[in-house]
């Protein structure tokens, strides 16, 4: 979903569409596109109906909440690579909406993305959307974060056209300690909670870049299930 919108972006761009008519534009597209899909799907479905579920809420985004009520009630909802690769202390990248997260307590740097792999089962299910901080110092040993790293090689995500590969993991660091009481990293080790899966080792911890804390998994949310809102009827509910 996030290739698509970055690919009608690029070509309402290159046909002259008014700025300011964008993203409306680029919403109503993704909303047909997510339509016909669901409809190709069902007629493409082979054998026997299958079992009725209660449906659960989607993750309903907007694209422009009230000033006031952003980090409040609402937070940014990122494409996970372009949130490994376009965090600075001067830019951030453009989120695909916002989303409503009533009942939490909410900060500036808070952000949801989606997690997509196994590695983390059962903490973070495949394709579950969740909630993260974005990293202001402190310890990290012990915590699940989203690193970025040029060396990191990972089944789940691969590697990024942002400069390095990124990953979702649980962080543990190797510390070397000095007569004078002061220390360095000699690795990271990051691990995943799937035993299915290895731990991916860095030897060049200077390079690793811990972007942003796991906070915690969005419950109700369908793995990989998202649906925008025009700007003029925000839900405040539905994640």
């Amino acid at each position: 979903r996030a290739n698509l919108r970055r690919l009608v972006k690029r070509v309402l761009r290159k046909h002259g569409y008014p700025p300011d008519k964008q993203e409306q534009a680029t919403l109503t597209v993704l909303e047909q596109a997510e339509l016909f899909g669901a409809e190709w799907a069902e007629q493409a479905a082979p054998g026997p109906v299958a079992t009725a579920v209660a449906p659960r809420p989607a993750l309903h985004l907007i694209p422009n909440p009230p000033e006031a009520e952003r980090f409040r009630t609402y937070v940014p909802v990122y494409d996970l690579a372009a949130a490994a690769g376009g965090f600075s202390e001067t830019q951030v990248p453009e989120p695909l909406g916002w989303v409503s997260l009533p009942g939490r307590t909410l900060s500036p740097g808070m952000f949801v993305a989606q997690v997509v792999g196994r590695s983390m089962e059962p903490l973070i299910p495949d394709g579950s959307w969740c909630l993260f901080r974005r990293y202001g110092g402190g310890t990290r040993d012990g915590k699940v974060v989203l690193v970025q790293h040029r060396e990191i090689t990972d089944p789940d995500t691969g590697g990024t056209d942002t400069g390095g590969s990124y990953t979702v993991k649980r962080y543990r660091s190797e510390k070397t300690y000095s007569p004078d009481g002061s220390w360095h990293h000699t690795r990271i080790v990051l691990e995943p909670t799937n035993l299915d899966y290895k731990p991916i080792v860095v030897d060049a911890p200077d390079d690793l870049s811990v972007l942003a804390e796991f906070v915690g998994v969005l419950e109700g949310t369908p793995p990989g299930t998202a649906t925008s809102r025009s700007a003029g009827s925000p839900s405040h509910g539905g994640s």
